[in-house]
């Protein structure tokens, strides 16, 4: 091996321009380390108008790294290895091969609830790494960055580190303001060296701390091997070597996910943003109107004097929040809804939050090389949930409402931009009631059980509980906005106009509360009073959905507060849900207390169905059967969507595995190679639990040809269903 750095594994790390590989950001430094301790530095100048690496000259270097990580003997060991390797193939086509060690994932399998997996973070705990070099890097480079500032050199934007932080990040532990500022810091790096060169500053730069870059990226893979020792002996005591050997299989499928990307419709994306902004200026407008000045929604003290004061509306007391004023909540808003300022205020706030949807995919869409159009490129996650879900960032696609899964009081539906390329079509597999069925595997409630195998639906049941039978007034309630009774949005579609004409009805204003109930009634009994049936007759399950978080509330241990906060009623009827449901499967509250009993003895740890360790709080043992049941969910989705990604390609066929949506995943298949037995493949890989699971773990089949809207199940023969 005639490499610059000999060993069999090597240490990798880049230090880069930005956060958006996709989106121009480059690596100008790179730092190399063996299993002997030698080290190798590379660092290119950085063109300080354009944050361009400046190349020319140094093919030679270039040509010897890419010779080293394309080599398959040599393994690599990468924190965050991901963003390395995107960086390498986007600047300089370099795509690393052999072995990959990622000791982020390592670390995650160790401990699944660490509070922060960033290396400084995990080798100052583990090792008592000072960070010193890392502070002085970066007093350094913020005192450049402000000489930067005032010669017109191009220094990194705020605004771009931001959109490639997201905002879930500025939740998590030692985040926020601070790791955004570490963030836009880290991205002008290339200060110190460039400025030296250039003999700009001489005063603040000298001979030594044109080095300092190099000092911090040389300890980075220090630490980097360290961790990487340090987690491999761990990962034997704690057995979970399995656990991480599968996420490295799974990681070249997600690379090329995010590789692949997927097509957004740029036209459709503008006219929908536009439209949500003129809505939610509209509703804004309306509101202003009925206060008599300038209002601001998003003031608690203005929105608390147009509800109390100006409205007159009465306090309730589960409408107070915890120190004792008026809530201007949305379920306090909720509580209100037949107010038509109410009104004007919650479809404000759906639009304004889908207008958040398409302006951040303006942002973030790039020019697709393959076709005449556009695709998104996000980041997915692996290990980022302590349940070992998929997460995803830039955009959060899992998170894209549709109709159907929307809470807003208008239904956003933010998916329609996205959709098959051209002379491709989607083929969407997802389990049905994947996490009941679960619960009822590992719990073994043998009446849930038994309801399973005959064929009985658990949340149809629980749903016709709580809102179902004669004269049930939640279950009138219900109706009366999922049908658009009460001037909601929601009722807009062609099944619900055609009952309106049923009714004669053409504005739900002429109505009286009396009307609406004697319509809704007369139709609920025309179903017998079975709200599921009734709602599924009008292409819904708003209230099955409602439903499912009563139950999953349940068996993860929510309270009666949650409940309410979810479905938007009163304390008593959350209360009377979770009580019914209790009555109905007491096995509940059983298995709950069996499987912490059983926590307490592993450390505070559970096991999933593949044996995934999960670790567990111990002040939130309530979390147990949670972490249970969706670490055996997540455990099958990705078993499943590797299975499925390596036979399309063992098989030669144009189809690609291009995104986990919780339950789901979804294939991007050529439209001619796409048959009915390929599909039926696919879904018998998908339900392949490998004798994990006591009971079947059925999946459905959907298809999208033209965008993730328009998603059309299909039936048993592989039509869409009517």
């Amino acid at each position: 091996m005639a490499h610059f750095i000999r060993g069999k594994r090597i240490v990798f790390d880049t230090e880069t321009t930005g956060l958006l590989p996709f989106h121009g950001d480059r690596p100008f430094a790179f730092a190399f380390r063996n299993e002997d301790g030698d080290r190798h530095y590379f660092e290119f100048e950085v063109d300080p108008l354009t944050r361009e690496p400046i190349i020319d000259g140094h093919r030679d270097i270039i040509d010897a790294m890419g010779e080293l990580l394309e080599d398959p003997k040599v393994a690599k060991t990468m924190h965050n290895a991901k963003f390395d390797m995107r960086q390498m193939e986007c600047a300089f086509g370099i795509k690393v091969a052999g072995r990959i060690d990622e000791t982020m994932f390592m670390a995650w399998c160790c401990d699944s609830l660490e509070p922060n997996y960033q290396l400084k973070y995990l080798s100052d705990k583990y090792a008592n790494f000072a960070r010193t070099d890392q502070k002085d890097l970066q007093k350094l480079v913020n005192r450049l960055r402000n000489r930067a500032r005032k010669i017109d050199w191009k220094i990194a934007q705020e605004s771009r580190i931001v959109v490639a932080l997201t905002p879930d990040e500025e939740d998590e532990p030692g985040s926020g303001v601070w790791e955004k500022k570490k963030a836009i810091c880290a991205a002008d790096y290339w200060l110190p060296l460039t400025s030296y060169h250039r003999k700009m500053w001489p005063e603040v730069v000298d001979g030594v701390n044109s080095k300092w870059c190099e000092r911090y990226a040389l300890l980075d893979v220090d630490r980097t091997d360290l961790l990487y020792k340090f987690y491999d002996q761990l990962m034997d005591e704690l057995d979970v070597r399995h656990t991480y050997e599968d996420e490295l299989a799974l990681f070249p499928h997600i690379y090329e996910q995010e590789t692949r990307g997927m097509r957004i419709d740029k036209e459709r994306n503008t006219r929908e943003r536009d439209e949500c902004k003129l809505k939610a200026q509209y509703e804004i407008n309306e509101v202003r109107r009925v206060a008599g000045s300038e209002f601001n929604i998003n003031s608690y003290k203005q929105m608390s004097w147009l509800m109390y004061d100006k409205l007159k509306l009465p306090i309730k007391d589960d409408h107070k929040t915890d120190k004792g004023n008026p809530g201007t909540d949305m379920y306090c808003l909720m509580s209100f809804k037949d107010q038509p300022v109410i009104q004007h205020i919650l479809k404000y706030r759906a639009a304004n939050k889908a207008f958040g949807y398409f302006s951040r995919y303006d942002q973030l869409m790039l020019p697709d090389p393959d076709f005449d159009g556009w695709s998104m490129h996000t980041e997915i996650r692996q290990l980022k949930a302590a349940t070992r879900r998929f997460s995803c960032v830039n955009p959060n696609l899992m998170q894209v409402t549709s109709i159907e899964s929307s809470r807003s009081y208008d239904p956003i539906d933010a998916r329609g931009p996205f959709g098959p390329r051209p002379g491709y079509i989607w083929i969407c597999i997802d389990f049905k009631g994947q996490e009941v069925r679960i619960y009822a595997d590992r719990s073994q409630d043998q009446k849930m059980l038994e309801k399973l195998r005959l064929g009985i639906e658990v949340h149809d049941e629980v749903t016709n509980a709580g809102w179902g039978g004669i004269g049930n007034p939640a279950g009138i309630s219900e109706c009366i906005h999922v049908i658009g009774l009460d001037g909601s949005n929601i009722g807009t579609e062609v099944p619900i106009k055609a009952l309106w004409k049923d009714w004669g009805l053409k504005d739900w204003r002429i109505l009286t509360d009396k009307d609406r109930v004697r319509l809704v009634s007369e139709w609920l009994a025309s179903y017998g009073w079975d709200i599921v049936k009734a709602q599924t007759a009008i292409g819904k399950k708003v209230t099955k959905n409602k439903a499912k978080m009563v139950f999953f509330a349940k068996i993860y241990g929510g309270t009666a507060k949650a409940v309410k906060d979810l479905l938007h009623c009163t304390f008593h009827e959350a209360f009377q849900f979770l009580r019914a449901l209790g009555k109905t499967y007491p096995r509940m509250d059983e298995y709950s207390l069996e499987l912490q009993a059983i926590c307490k003895e592993n450390d505070y740890s559970v096991r999933t169905a593949f044996d995934t360790r999960l670790s567990v709080r111990p002040w939130k043992l309530y979390q147990c059967v949670n972490y249970v049941v969706q670490g055996t969910a997540a455990d099958m989705l990705k078993r499943g969507g590797r299975r499925c990604a390596e036979w399309l390609k063992r098989n030669s066929i144009d189809g690609h595995w291009i995104l986990p949506v919780h339950d789901e995943n979804i294939f991007e298949i050529r439209k001619e190679e796409c048959t009915r037995s390929i599909v039926r493949k696919l879904q018998n890989l998908m339900e392949d639990t490998e004798g994990c699971i006591s009971i079947p773990m059925p999946t459905e089949a959907a298809i999208c040809t033209e965008n993730w809207h328009d998603k059309y199940k299909l039936d048993s023969n592989y039509r869409i269903k009517q």
